[in-house]
């Protein structure tokens, strides 16, 4: 069980004054999946180990790794059974990069969406 997030935002949803709870199945899954590519490697105090290594490896000149890293990091997601469609695009004027992604959750459903790092 989780609290429900508003997945544009990461905002907790609140409805009739109580914290939403995100329901089974692929929206837990697509919910997790935000979580997973938002969090940086050693953000989380209570385990440093958690997160995507985004400052070491991938925000960095020449990010060859970065690719194998995201999609590493959407596949090991609890609830994920395939990666079905994947794009890294780098913007080097923003010095920023965009993570568009589809794939196949154990519930049958599609989770997919775009984080821009």
């Amino acid at each position: 069980m989780q609290f429900l997030q508003d997945l544009d935002t990461g905002d907790l949803v609140i409805q009739n004054n109580n914290f939403a709870i995100t329901p089974d199945g692929t929206q837990e899954v697509a919910q997790r999946l935000c979580q997973n590519l938002r969090t940086l490697l050693g953000e989380w105090f209570l385990d440093s180990s958690l997160g995507v290594p985004y400052i070491q490896s991938i925000l960095v000149k020449n990010p060859t790794h970065a690719p194998g890293i995201l999609k590493n990091t959407i596949t090991t997601t609890k609830g994920v059974q395939s990666l079905l469609a994947f794009s890294f695009t780098l913007d080097n004027q923003s010095r920023g990069a965009t993570v568009t992604f589809k794939c196949l959750d154990i519930y049958g459903g599609f989770p997919e969406g775009e984080v821009s790092i």
